[in-house]
């Protein structure tokens, strides 16, 4: 309500929250039909009642089916423009990339995270077929063989990232991709995984340790397997995946001891030859 309330004041008609494909759309279909009345039927909308009252109707249900979604209409945005700063989330190494979401949520608790409360710990996936229709799409459409991943935890899956991996193989272009925005390492299942990420172009992974305290990371409330990390690491590092560990400091509560051991684990990773740490 505070974040609304500001929102409201600095101009704000509609707040649209939850997946905004069914709350944006219907939205937008009853404006054009000025169909004021029913504005208040639309999951995930809130606005200002005639006497200021903050309105807004909780969107209970998600998108189970990411595979009914449409692609992102890419034409509609000036990609050149983009394509021209020669800057992305990931290392950049083609003149043209595009994001790609294959999945949604995530079910871990840790703290610091939005994601628990926008996702309510639940992860959705696409199907691997889907996923790599749409990379054939902007292939064809745009020459783009270059595609940042920016799932929130992409390999949550063992089967699903295996699969995903295999029809790359077989595929008929050949992509370049990269999970920019980090996935939780042990769930990457083994070895045999990292392997076939790598032969199917997967060439940068990013992981989120935060710390090296196994006390911090219980009051983070994010379940980690620092030596599955350490074990996963080395795998990507022989298969000359470029691997980036992100870490958080600061947490409150975090020691002195906590980022002692924080400073342990990054000499390990780099000795191992893990390749950033942020």
């Amino acid at each position: 309500r505070k974040i609304a309330n500001i929102l409201y004041e600095n101009g704000a008609h509609f707040i649209a929250t939850g997946d905004l494909e069914i709350s944006c759309f219907q939205l937008l279909e009853k404006l054009i039909k000025e169909d004021e009345d029913s504005l208040k039927n639309i999951p995930g909308i809130g606005f200002l009642l005639k006497d200021n009252e903050i309105f807004f109707n909780y969107q209970k249900d998600k998108i189970e089916d990411l595979d009914t979604l449409d692609f992102p209409s890419w034409e509609m945005f000036p990609l050149g423009n983009y394509w021209s700063l020669n800057y992305a989330h990931g290392p950049l190494e083609t003149k043209k990339y595009l994001p790609l979401l294959t999945s949604r949520g995530c079910p871990y608790p840790c703290k610091f995270c939005v994601i628990v409360e926008t996702n309510n710990r639940k992860w959705r996936k696409r199907s691997p077929e889907n996923v790599i229709d749409e990379m054939n799409y902007l292939f064809d459409k745009f020459g783009v063989f270059e595609f940042h991943i920016e799932d929130v935890d992409m390999t949550i899956n063992d089967r699903r990232t295996k699969e995903f991996c295999m029809q790359l193989l077989n595929n008929k272009n050949k992509f370049i991709w990269k999970i920019c925005s980090g996935t939780k390492i042990e769930s990457i299942k083994d070895a045999e995984t990292i392997r076939l990420m790598s032969e199917s172009g997967c060439n940068y992974i990013s992981v989120s340790p935060e710390t090296g305290s196994k006390e911090l990371l219980k009051k983070i409330d994010k379940p980690f397997d620092l030596e599955k990390l350490i074990y996963l690491s080395k795998e990507m590092v022989k298969h000359k995946i470029y691997t980036q560990a992100c870490f958080i400091l600061g947490f409150p509560g975090e020691t002195e001891r906590d980022l002692n051991e924080t400073q342990i684990l990054i000499k390990k990773l780099s000795k191992i030859g893990i390749d950033e740490i942020a």
